[in-house]
């Protein structure tokens, strides 16, 4: 790996914006031909895991470079550390957690987001990340760990050999890996290049092949051990890349300088924002006339929508602010409120009315009689009758709720207290 001056000396950089976490960036491409923003897919998960795994004495970046050379993993040294990337490779990941695998298998064998993690638990991501991607390090662990294990694997590598259907010529015969099984300690480093490409033989086998290999492991105390506590850290740091994003999302609504595509665009890179209820989301969603800024899409398959103002517009407006009790004629609904009222008035009778245009022309089934919520405004920015008008406001609407923006971080940081007390991960991530 090239020393971090040497590398960084002819790239550009900046510092990224609350979309990628504050984290300084560094690249040897023209931005603008690669994204259409100063972000990246998954861009803010990938920043947050460099930051938290950067040693408390140096300062974390992320180098993405472009080319079929590029030299990938971690360098630390002191005060820098830094991921290197190579961003073609990147943006072509396609698994659930492209972020979260693309740091995992590039960075060094000691790292928190344990392979065995996903082992343990994360089916989602088991095929991607670890039957395709198994690293020797964490072979070598769990074999070296009880000589038993090279007969179990063994055992198991002769049923490929006689099930599997002919290997490729780029990969290992099962019965070198064998042979290359019974002299464990005197050519490790040849056997597990052996296992590794059988093991890739086995991902392209049955469900079965593959949940056999899971269960040599996970079949020890010391595997489950290992898995449990891997697990434990897997989802204590998810709840804590969350808590980072709201912070960024935080900062973000906030500034004075944000418009409405900066808060939408932030909301499709974090669905997770609008609730637990909602599986997916279509953004830009055309309608028979028009189109709606979000289509919601709820467990049960039916859908509402979703109209996103600027958190720096005005709610209600008072000319009284503060007072605790004003008079009614002091009150009024803001210009951009009155207008977005009225605006998905409008999305909610054509939904109605053509949602077998929705099913037809998208595939879209059961929008008819959704619900709509109008992101718009703080309730930081409103005084507190400004409030109780705003409830009583949202009472008096049939099928259309106004939302504040920061309502999105209550609603967020008490799911996430309640999940840290159910499952006991509160002292984990103050030591995170």
């Amino acid at each position: 790996m090239p020393q971090f001056n040497d590398l960084t000396r002819e790239l550009t950089s900046f510092i990224g914006g609350t979309k990628l976490g504050g984290i300084r960036v560094f690249h040897d491409f023209s931005w603008a031909d690669k994204f259409d923003r100063k972000t990246f897919k998954n861009g803010l998960r990938l920043a947050s895991l460099v930051k938290s795994d950067c040693p408390l004495a140096s300062v974390p970046s992320l180098i993405l470079l472009s080319g079929p050379s590029v030299t990938e993993g971690i360098i630390s040294e002191p005060p820098n550390y830094a991921l290197v990337i190579n961003i073609d490779s990147y943006i072509a990941s396609a698994t659930p957690d492209a972020a979260a695998a693309y740091f995992t298998l590039r960075r060094s064998a000691d790292t928190r987001l344990e392979i065995t993690t996903v082992l343990a638990r994360d089916s989602a991501l088991r095929d991607d990340v670890v039957i395709n991607h198994l690293t020797s390090s964490y072979v070598m662990r769990w074999i070296g760990a009880n000589p038993t294990r090279a007969a179990e694997i063994r055992s198991l590598l002769d049923q490929a050999e006689r099930e599997l259907p002919p290997a490729d010529t780029n990969l290992a015969d099962p019965a070198q890996a064998v042979e290359l099984l019974n002299r464990l300690e005197a050519v490790p480093e040849t056997l597990v290049a052996a296992m590794l490409a059988v093991l890739t033989r086995l991902a392209n086998g049955s469900a079965e092949h593959q949940n056999t290999l899971l269960q040599l492991i996970l079949g020890t105390t010391e595997g489950r051990n290992i898995a449990a506590f891997e697990m434990g850290n897997r989802i204590a740091e998810r709840i804590q890349d969350i808590r980072d994003a709201l912070r960024a999302y935080e900062a973000l609504i906030n500034n004075s300088t944000t418009t409405e595509t900066d808060t939408h665009e932030f909301i499709i890179d974090n669905p997770w924002l609008l609730g637990s209820d909602y599986i997916k989301t279509r953004h830009e969603q055309p309608l028979s006339r028009g189109r709606v800024d979000s289509l919601l899409e709820k467990y049960d398959g039916h859908h509402d929508l979703m109209e996103l103002k600027s958190p720096n517009h005005r709610i209600i407006i008072s000319t009284s602010e503060g007072a605790t009790a004003s008079s009614p004629t002091q009150f009024k609904l803001s210009l951009e409120l009155s207008n977005a009222i009225a605006q998905v008035s409008r999305y909610l009778f054509l939904l109605d009315r053509d949602n077998q245009f929705l099913a037809s022309e998208y595939g879209i089934q059961n929008a008819k009689h959704p619900k709509a919520f109008i992101l718009i405004g703080k309730s930081s920015d409103c005084s507190q009758s400004e409030l109780d008008t705003l409830q009583q406001l949202n009472k008096s609407l049939h099928r259309i709720e106004v939302l504040p923006f920061d309502t999105l971080i209550i609603k967020c940081d008490a799911m996430l207290a309640y999940l840290e007390r159910a499952t006991g991960f509160s002292d984990t991530l103050v030591e995170l």
